[in-house]
């Protein structure tokens, strides 16, 4: 039986140079996984026989593999412990395919379930949106149920000339500079995106642009 070596954290500048894509933490990871790691890992595995070395091996694959289940990390993906948290290493050969998007998040049935923290536009500054101007939206990114996500900007292009399930929509191009959970739900930067009034969490008009006084 091999023996396995230490653990060692890989370094996350060298990995994101190496692939081109950037680690990213873990959130809201159960306590006692952690625990449960950092003993593993603070053990001097040298001093220890080869079974005990694969008794803490299995320890710490089965820690990661709960995490992978629990944020939905896509199978290749790589979840590694920095002895107080959880990272997920990004290999680009795992990315979903381009044509797989997850469907946005709908902000009006969030704002129906938390109107007092979930606000979106009203139909008056609805209709105010014109090419040019900017809407946010959100992709799930680790909870299935929409609790989470990434919110992203979109610059406008076409209003109301497309349709999505009968409904009006509008077309525009991602502006965010860096979608940090792309591999996740498939949104890209400077790819163009259809989205209808139930995605819009909030507008910035040219306008208000130009006058230096953006919403917050």
């Amino acid at each position: 039986m091999n023996r396995p070596p230490p653990y060692k954290f890989p370094d996350p500048v060298a990995w994101e140079a190496l692939h081109g894509l950037k680690p990213y933490a873990l959130a809201k990871v159960p306590p006692f996984l952690a625990t449960n790691a950092a003993t593993a890992i603070q053990q001097d595995w040298s001093t220890l026989d080869t079974e005990a070395v694969h008794g803490l091996q299995a320890e710490l694959d089965t820690v990661f593999e709960t995490l992978e289940a629990t944020f939905h990390v896509p199978v290749g993906h790589e979840v590694h412990f920095d002895g107080t948290q959880f990272w997920v290493f990004p290999r680009p050969e795992k990315l979903p395919d381009a044509a797989v998007k997850t469907p946005l998040v709908d902000a009006v049935a969030q704002n129906e379930k938390h109107p007092e923290t979930f606000f979106i536009p009203d139909a008056a500054e609805l209709a105010r949106i014109h090419e040019g101007d900017f809407v946010q939206l959100c992709a799930p990114s680790l909870d299935q149920e929409n609790k989470g996500g990434e919110r992203f900007w979109v610059q406008v292009t076409h209003t109301g000339s497309v349709r999505i399930d009968s409904e009006t929509a509008w077309a525009g191009v991602i502006e965010q500079g860096e979608m940090v959970f792309a591999h996740i739900h498939g949104y890209q930067d400077k790819e163009t995106i259809e989205f209808t009034y139930r995605n819009i969490l909030k507008t910035l008009t040219t306008a208000e642009i130009l006058s230096g006084k953006p919403k917050k």
